[in-house]
């Protein structure tokens, strides 16, 4: 079974679009496009595109708070 996976960069299908939960949203308006690709190890691991236009947002993974801009 081979380790790596190809990704496109350019999917063709629709994203899912979303925004930043109001808790988690420190400035601007940003909106999200995601393009899931693939999910594996018992769904711990999603690949694929993502985007999001410019704002300032909270993101919590455990006790690690990361910025988006």
């Amino acid at each position: 079974m081979p380790l790596l996976k190809a990704i496109d960069t350019n999917p063709s299908f629709a994203p899912r679009e979303s925004g930043p939960l109001p808790e988690r949203l420190i400035s601007g308006n940003p909106a999200f496009k995601t393009w899931a690709q693939d999910v594996a190890r018992g769904e711990t691991i999603h690949t694929g595109v993502w985007e999001a236009t410019p704002g300032e947002t909270r993101s919590i993974k455990g006790e690690t708070y990361v910025t988006v801009m």
